[in-house]
This record gives structure tokens, sequence and C-alpha cells, in this order.
């Protein structure tokens, strides 16, 4: 898609690409560029992001949190919900079919109460975790055959799990070209887009023609600070003045480059 990048833009891609792969996640977003311009220690946008008050590791550390809130299972509160309905709807099924046989379960229930008393059918018309489709569905998520717990599931995950792994901003990109390439996400090929073509107007306007400095490292900041991306909002909002940040940003794409 970008032929021309020049070499701050290339390493942020590639460190991009690395803690993607690093953090387990299938593709790379917005905030994992934001994270390869943050890993670039000798980089001007490097400059730009830390003079507003922004660093690598609480850049990293919100990124990870993002990602696990948006992976996070439904709680055992709509887990019990979804049991209970699907226990109503099962004995609505059950007392159509009695009845279909000439047998009222209400009848019955009410026959058995006035003869043995109230305590006998104190659980009829409730469905157990151990009965019929319902099997297990209350439990299924937390359980101690639940894989959930153990250290390999995705789920048990921590944000404090991943932050030892850390970046290669003080080691340079550490770049596995021969890994599987990891796409780009929608939102971000979308808001490269846009930028590529402000960028391809830039250049003709100042006579630059084809060859003008293509995607920087200024513009790809550029684009990802308008991507929508929640945790690429997440991490400028901890700057010192996420205003004046993304104003400062939006000036540093616009200046001229050679």
């Amino acid at each position: 898609m970008y032929p021309r990048l020049n070499q701050e833009a290339r390493i942020a891609l590639m460190q991009a690409t690395d803690e993607a792969r690093d953090l387990g996640h299938s593709e790379i977003g917005a905030d994992h560029v934001l994270l390869g311009l943050l890993a670039n220690v000798r980089g001007e946008t490097y400059s730009l992001l830390t003079q507003h008050g922004l660093t690598f590791d609480q850049a990293r550390t919100i990124v990870i949190e993002r990602h696990v809130e948006a992976t996070r299972p439904a709680s055992h509160a709509d887990d019990a919900a979804e049991a209970g309905a699907d226990a109503a709807t099962e004995l609505d099924e059950d007392r159509a079919a009695l009845k279909a046989i000439g047998i009222d379960l209400d009848k019955v229930r009410d026959a058995v109460r006035s003869t043995f008393g109230d305590d006998i059918t104190a659980g009829w018309g409730e469905r157990g975790r151990g009965r019929g489709r319902g099997r297990g569905r209350g439990g299924r998520r937390g359980g101690p055959g639940d894989g959930r717990h153990h250290h390999h599931h995705p789920d048990a995950e921590r944000p404090e799990d991943v932050e030892g792994r850390g970046g290669r901003g003080r080691r340079g990109p550490r770049s596995e070209r021969f890994g599987d390439r990891l796409p780009f996400s929608p939102a971000l090929v979308e808001a490269l887009r846009g930028v590529r073509r402000e960028a391809g107007a830039d250049d003709r306007e100042r006579r630059r023609g084809p060859g003008g400095p293509g995607m920087t490292a200024p513009r790809l900041l550029l684009a990802i600070s308008r991507s929508g991306d929640p945790a690429v909002e997440a991490v400028l909002g901890w700057a010192d003045d996420s205003a004046a940040l993304k104003a400062a940003i939006e000036e540093y794409a616009a200046q001229p480059t050679a």
C-alpha cells in the first residue's frame, strides 16, 4: 500500500508487528503502531510523544488492558440469567408435551401438594444444573474443570503477565521477517488511506510530484491519532494535555519534509 516509507516509519511498522506478535494479537492495529513509534527512542516522533508525558511502558499496559477488556467473557450474572431463561423455556416445553398426552403438570402438582403438603413439590417446575439441556450451563465458566484457570488459557492472561516481555525501544527493532505476516486491521487501513490521500495532495501542491516523501513517521502518527482506536484514544488521553498533544500531532504532520 505504501511503497515509500521513510526510515522512522519503516522501523515503527516493524516494531508494531513485533508488538502484535508478542501480545498474541492476530492483526496490527493503530495501537500497535503507536507502540512501535514509542519503542524507537531515536525517532523524532518518540520525542514528541514523550514531551507530552507518554511513555512506552504506560502505553503498552493500556493496550494490553484494552484488549483484555475487549475479549473478556460474559459475567456470571449473565450466565445465570441465560440459564434461568433456558430452564423456563424447557419447563414450558415439558408442560406442553405432558399436556399433549393428557397430563396437566399444574393439576398434578396441586393434587400432590394437597395430599402430602407443600414441601414435596417445592422444587417442581425448576430445573437444576444437572438436568436436561441445561447440564452445566450455569457453571460452564469458572468450574473446577474449566480450562480458563490453566495458565495457558488466553483468558488467564493479565496485564502483569505480559508486561515483562517489554518492547525493544532500547535495543532497536527485532522484526520477525520470516514469520507469518500479520494483516493491518480494517480501521488502521482506512486511517492510513485517508492520510495518504491528504499527503498526496500536499505533495502535489508543494510540487514534489509522485516522488514525494510518501508515508513519513509524522503522517503515520497522524493516521493512528485519527483512527478512532479505543486503545489509542486511551493512551493519548494519558498525555499531560491530550488536546495539546493532538494539535501538536496535526502541526507535526503538516510540516514540510525533505
